[in-house]
C-alpha cells in the first residue's frame, strides 16, 4: 500500500510515521523544517523523502514523474500549525490549509483521502458539536479549514479521489510537539523550573480537549486501515477542560500552586465540545490515556531533548 504523508515533519507527523516504521511505502512530503532529516535519522526511520512546497504546482508536477500519480492513502496533514497567526496573515494561512489540499488533489489520483481537519469550524458555537452542527466560522484558520473540507467534498465529487474520511480534530500532546504548546510550556515551568505562577493568553475559559499523541496516532492508524469512506468525524478525546483547570490541575500532578497570570486576548475562543462518539462507531477507537500517562511520556521528551 503506498501511503503519502503531506506535512510529514510536523508533530502528528513525526509521530505518524513512528508508527508506520514496519510500512514498506511510506512517502513523507516536507517543506522547511531543517531538523526532519536528523529526526528520521535518530529513529532510524527510512521513508522516501521529498522537501517540496505544495502551494506550488511545478514542484508537485515533478514529485508526480518520481513517484507516481497514483496513491492508496493520502493523510493530509500539511498546514498552518498555529491558528493565531491566521489573523495576523490570513492569504498565509489559506495557501498553508486550501492551496496545497487543491493543489495536491489535482496532481494524484488517490484511492482514500484522509484530511486531518479541525474541531475549529465549530468557531463560535457553545455546547455540544457534531458534524451535522451548523457552522459558522469567523476565525481565518478555521474558515480555511472548513473550506478545505469542502474541497475534498468537491474532488471526491468529480473523481479525483476514490474515499474520504475528514477528522476535525480536537488536538493531542505528547513528544515532538512545538515548545511553544501549552502543555510543553507547563512542563517547563512546573516540572523543569519548579515555578508557580503561569502565563496565559485570555480568561483562562476557553476549552482545551487534547489527548496524548500515542491515542491519537493509533486512532489515525484504524482510520488509515478502515474501509470506511466519506465520513466526517469528531476526533476528540472526551474529556474537555478550561485551559484554567489544566493549568491547576497539571500544576496538581507536580505538586505546585498554580497562580495564573491573565495577558492579552485570545483570538480563538472556544466554548463547544464534542457531543457525539463516531470515532467508536465508525473505526473502533476510543482514547485510553491519561493525562498523567501523556506528561510521563512528555517529560520523558523534554529530558531527552534537552529542550529548557
Amino acid at each position: 500500500m503506498k501511503i503519502l504523508i503531506t506535512g510529514a515533519s510536523g508533530f502528528i507527523g513525526r509521530n505518524l510515521l513512528l508508527r508506520l516504521a514496519s510500512e514498506s511505502n511510506v512517502i513523507a512530503l516536507y517543506n522547511k523544517d531543517e531538523t526532519f532529516v536528523s529526526f528520521l535519522d535518530e529513529y532510524n526511520l527510512d521513508p522516501m523523502i521529498f522537501r517540496i512546497d505544495l502551494t506550488n504546482k511545478k514542484s508537485l508536477e515533478r514529485l508526480k514523474k518520481t513517484i507516481g500519480n497514483e496513491i492508496d492513502v493520502c493523510v493530509f496533514l500539511a498546514a498552518n500549525g498555529d491558528p493565531v497567526l491566521s489573523v495576523e496573515q490570513p492569504t498565509w494561512d489559506l495557501e498553508c490549509n486550501t492551496v496545497s489540499l487543491i493543489n495536491t488533489c489535482l496532481s494524484f489520483n488517490v484511492k482514500r483521502f484522509i484530511f486531518m481537519s479541525s474541531g475549529a469550524v465549530y468557531d463560535g458555537l457553545e455546547g455540544g458539536v457534531s458534524p451535522s452542527t451548523k457552522v459558522n466560522p469567523k476565525l481565518p484558520y478555521a474558515i480555511s479549514k472548513w473550506t478545505s473540507e469542502r474541497y475534498v467534498e468537491h474532488f471526491y465529487k468529480i473523481g479525483r479521489i476514490g474515499g474520504y474520511v475528514i477528522l476535525r480534530f480536537f488536538g493531542a500532546f505528547g513528544p515532538h510537539e512545538p515548545s511553544r504548546k501549552i502543555y510543553s510550556k507547563l512542563v517547563k515551568t512546573f516540572y523543569i523550573e519548579g515555578k508557580d505562577e503561569f502565563a496565559i493568553i485570555g480568561d483562562g475559559k476557553n476549552l482545551i480537549d487534547a489527548m496524548p499523541v500515542e491515542d491519537a496516532i493509533r486512532g489515525l492508524e484504524k482510520v488509515i486501515h478502515s474501509d470506511r469512506n466519506n465520513l466526517i468525524v469528531n476526533f476528540h478525546s472526551g474529556r474537555p477542560l478550561t485551559v484554567e483547570k489544566l493549568v491547576r490541575t497539571i500544576g496538581k500532578i507536580f505538586n505546585r500552586t498554580a497562580h495564573i497570570k491573565h495577558m492579552g486576548a485570545m483570538p480563538e475562543y472556544i466554548k463547544f465540545w464534542a457531543s457525539d462518539n463516531a470515532m467508536k462507531t465508525e473505526f473502533e477507537f476510543e482514547p485510553l490515556l491519561s493525562l498523567e500517562y501523556g506528561l510521563e511520556k512528555l517529560i520523558g521528551f523534554i529530558k531527552t531533548q534537552r529542550i529548557t
